[in-house]
């Protein structure tokens, strides 16, 4: 297995689409109040190709030859302007999909070190991303390379 990173193309929209969608399904199992089926849904390609432009964005996808093992798309962020926090400019992890048959063979550590190499070039020290309660083997897996929480939002449905 040899795994290339690079920016991400509009030629990658096919092969990211249908990640994208199999990482969806598995959320609205999980969060069926929260997140809509897919059903056919696709991620829209204007998004998809302005993410590509975008110079806030880092959007970087990972081929096995030409078998599509994962994506990542990150965006250079500033703290929200409150007199209660301080002002900080951070890279935000927007998604991050890893394809079933390319897990625990180090792709998201490729992708997440793409991204952290792209913030120190930039001057930042923070990333930060948003991982839902359910996926414990991503929770473990960022909690083994160095993340620790942030915060910690709760919720309660009542009737």
């Amino acid at each position: 297995m040899s795994v290339k990173l690079r920016k991400a193309r509009v030629s990658d929209y096919s092969n990211f689409n249908n990640e994208f969608l199999e990482l969806m399904k598995i959320h609205e199992k999980n969060l069926p109040d929260i997140f809509q089926a897919p059903d056919g849904t696709d991620f829209p390609a204007e998004y998809f190709e302005r993410l590509i432009d975008c110079k806030e964005a880092h959007f970087i996808v990972a081929y096995d030859g030409d078998l599509f093992a994962g994506f990542i798309i990150a965006f250079r962020q500033k703290a929200a302007d409150s007199p209660m926090l301080i002002p900080r400019d951070y890279i935000y992890i927007e998604f991050i999909g890893v394809n079933i048959n390319y897990r625990n063979k180090g792709i998201g550590h490729k992708l997440l070190a793409k991204v952290e190499n792209w913030a120190k070039k930039q001057n930042i020290q923070q990333l930060e991303l948003k991982v839902w309660g359910f996926n414990d083997n991503a929770i473990n897996f960022y909690k083994s390379i160095g993340y620790g929480t942030l915060n910690t939002m709760l919720r309660k449905i009542i009737n």
